[in-house]
């Protein structure tokens, strides 16, 4: 029908708006001469950023595309985020054919969800946390060819302002239930 090809491929529009500040300072080199396989490097410096989305819904777009839950993708939201992050890295080379690698960056988030936090509740709350990740390596250049790593580390994945601040929404007695973001 005339009506489900409307449905399934009608316009879908969004008109979303990204602001983004950033600075950064980072200042490397060598600090140590070492132990005889060369010198000893490091890295240390910081981030600041402020990122904020707007994504206002389209007025011509009926409710049932905006909340459908297999798009969604017309439904309003906005928020911001304001990032500092502090960091710092050493290469500590052992021999000629072995090194050691430490790093660790401390970031602290301050999310303000805009509006359209329907399923969250969140609209105009502030969220603060801190996440601290490091890296340890070691690598061995057994022969020319091959080169052994082992690593430990704490990884983090930073959320995208949509993953913040887009909050789907499904109908009741839906499979999928709610989804909601707790760092929002």
């Amino acid at each position: 029908s005339e009506e489900a090809h409307a449905y399934g491929f009608g316009r879908i529009f969004e008109d979303t708006y990204v602001r983004q500040d950033m600075l950064e300072f980072v200042a490397s080199g060598d600090v140590w001469e070492g132990f005889g396989a060369g010198p000893v490097r490091a890295a240390a410096g910081f981030s600041w950023r402020d990122e904020s989305i707007d994504n206002p819904s389209d007025p011509a777009q009926p409710e049932s595309i905006r909340r459908d839950y297999q798009s969604q993708f017309g439904e309003s939201f906005g928020g911001s985020i304001e990032v500092w992050e502090y960091f710092g890295e050493l290469d500590i080379p052992a021999t000629q054919r072995a090194s050691f690698q430490a790093a660790v960056r401390t970031s602290e988030y301050t999310n303000s969800a805009g509006y359209g936090h329907v399923a969250t509740g969140a609209s105009g709350a502030e969220f603060d946390y801190n996440i601290t990740t490091w890296k340890l390596n070691s690598n061995w250049d057994t022969t020319d060819w091959l080169t052994l790593r082992v690593s430990r580390s704490l990884d983090i994945r930073a959320p995208a302002l949509r993953d913040l601040y887009h909050a789907k929404i499904f109908p009741g007695g839906s499979a999928l239930a709610a989804c909601s973001n707790p760092w929002t």
